[in-house]
This record gives C-alpha cells, structure tokens and sequence, in this order.
C-alpha cells in the first residue's frame, strides 16, 4: 500500500492551533467586562 493512501490529507495539529486561536480570539472581545460566565461561553461557542 503506497504511503499517501493512508496519511490524513490535513494536520490536526494545525487545526488544533486554528481552534484554539478562534476561541481566544471571542473571549478576549468580551473580556473585562466583570462577568466570567460571557467570557467562558464566548471560549467555547
């Protein structure tokens, strides 16, 4: 079986790193605000 029949044709880490720049990326817009129950929904919506 050739090599590149079976690698994934994406790097989950990479997407790892996407997700995780995403989530930081809408708490910090709500961050400060006095409420840490908006910062921790906006992480993870």
């Amino acid at each position: 079986m050739p090599v590149a029949s079976y690698l994934p044709d994406r790097n989950i880490a990479l997407e790892l790193v996407r997700v995780t720049e995403a989530a930081a990326i809408s708490a910090a817009r709500v961050k400060g605000r006095g409420n840490k129950e908006i910062v921790d929904q906006a992480a993870v919506d």
